[in-house]
């Protein structure tokens, strides 16, 4: 066999040998629903990762439940892995086109030459440059922007059922108590009652109103545990941990998420306005979904011109070698792509419109925030006045019985009173926190933005 043909099959060897050994090995790694299952049950409060972001206290603050949220929330977990694949195909795109290699032979049966055989070793490369690079690089790098202002809402998302699962617990706590009392209040009354009914005072019909309103009030404090048990089902789902774990869980009586104070000032309501309209992450997720369309559109333009390449040889002809480099284009459509031109065009009015969608939605909702925030306000103002009078009745009423001048019931009547204010002054309290959380999240001046977000922003507002 010639020295030459050996050469070329050492050569061929060599380049196969080099590309099989940089391969990859495949993993499997199964889904077990069942180890799944079992896993989700043994996340504990006691986790290394929970506990690293709890402060040395026995109450839990709502922001260590936010930090904490981290570990084991699975939409968290999520949006996570959206931005690891985001910022692997953002390595990827950096990476040069995979090249063809081509290896062919041809036998000639009659063929003069020394040798019958024609072998030939041939590569494509695509030449990487202008338009379709730049555009192909700006596109990972807006998906990874996306990405971070996605994780950046499911942070946004969770803080705030964190947030809302906290003030209904301790909405319903301050309820059981008010319901408690209020209990004790009628089992004093239907005594009372009883007693004067004994005596030969009263009849025993007059029993049966005390006794409905002490089975009313035990109601309604079965359902303020049933809301607290509820709101604590809601915590454990924000922290990805079984109802179990936060059942008996001690809160803080601090919490965040209430706005900065707000001026009356129309002027500093505007400002306030347009600066969450600037910082909402919604808004900028529009936005980059507009600019990712902006960029199909310059590729589907650059795809009009011919997309060259370029392919150098080695070839092996019964005895010759030969180096051949060939430059080869690839044409676009017949219609000059026209067609994919409109389609990116239609596309990228329609981000225009969901663009302008959103940024409408988002100041409406601004609107009815402060408009509920400063309903909430006026309501609570005037339970704020009707406790403090319905309070001042019971010390004139409390007075009197000391006097003699008014028997028990009278006395239990203005007690009564004054816990069924302070029940729907409460209620009040509970619609004017919710308000003003709506109206930070509004804003977007809730201080739990994901950590992830802000140099994504920054980047993604320095390229606008």
């Amino acid at each position: 066999m010639p020295d030459s043909l050996l050469n070329a099959r050492s050569k061929f060897s060599a380049v196969a040998l080099l590309m099989f050994n940089a391969c990859a090995h495949y993993q499997v790694r199964p889904i077990s629903l069942t180890a799944l299952t079992r896993m989700q049950a043994e996340h504990t409060l006691d986790s290394p990762c929970i506990n690293g972001a709890r402060a040395n206290a026995s109450a839990w603050s709502e922001a260590q439940l936010v930090s904490a949220a981290s570990c084991f929330n699975p939409e968290l977990a999520r949006a996570k892995a959206a931005l690891h694949l985001a910022q692997v195909n953002g390595d990827l795109a950096k990476q040069y086109p995979g090249l063809a290699l081509v290896l062919s032979a041809e036998y000639a049966r009659k063929a003069p030459e020394s040798s019958k055989w024609l072998r030939a070793l041939g590569l494509d490369l695509p030449l990487d440059f202008g338009a379709r690079r730049a555009v192909r690089l700006q596109a990972s790098a807006q998906t990874h922007v996306l990405s971070a202002l996605e994780y950046g809402l499911a942070q946004r998302a969770v803080a705030n059922q964190i947030g809302l699962s906290v003030d209904a617990i301790g909405a319903a706590n301050v309820e059981q108590a008010l319901l408690h009392e209020r209990a004790n209040q009628g089992l004093d009354w239907l005594t009372f009652v009883d007693q004067r009914i004994l005596e030969g005072q009263a009849a025993r019909t007059e029993r049966l109103k005390p006794q409905q309103d002490l089975l009313l009030t035990q109601a309604a404090l079965l359902h303020a545990q049933a809301a607290e048990r509820g709101a604590r089902s809601q915590l454990a789902s924000a922290l990805g941990l079984p109802l179990a774990q936060v059942l008996d869980l001690t809160l803080a009586a601090e919490r965040i998420g209430n706005p900065r104070p707000l001026t009356p000032d129309a002027r500093q309501n505007f400002k306030l306005r347009q600066a969450a309209l600037l910082a909402r992450p919604e808004l900028l997720r529009a936005l980059g979904q507009y600019q990712l369309a902006e960029l199909a559109l310059r590729l589907e333009f650059a795809k009009q011109y011919p997309e060259l390449r370029l392919s150098p040889g080695y070839i092996w002809e019964r005895g010759l070698v030969k180096l051949p480099l060939a430059l080869s284009a690839m044409l676009p459509p017949l219609d000059g792509n026209r067609g994919a031109i409109a389609a990116a065009e239609a596309a990228r009015a329609l981000a225009a419109r969901e663009l302008a969608l959103v940024q409408v939605n988002i100041s409406t909702e601004i609107d009815l925030a402060f408009a509920n925030r400063d309903a909430a306000l006026a309501a609570r103002a005037l339970a704020t006045q009707q406790v403090a009078l319905a309070k001042s009745e019971l010390s004139a009423a409390q007075a009197a019985f000391d006097a003699g001048e008014l028997d028990q019931l009278g006395r239990l009547s203005a007690e009564l009173h004054v816990n069924d204010v302070s029940l729907a002054a409460h209620a009040l309290d509970v619609q004017l926190q919710l308000s003003e959380r709506a109206l930070a999240t509004a804003l977007a001046l809730s201080p739990t933005i994901a950590p992830a977000i802000a140099p994504a922003t920054e980047s993604f507002m320095d390229t606008q």
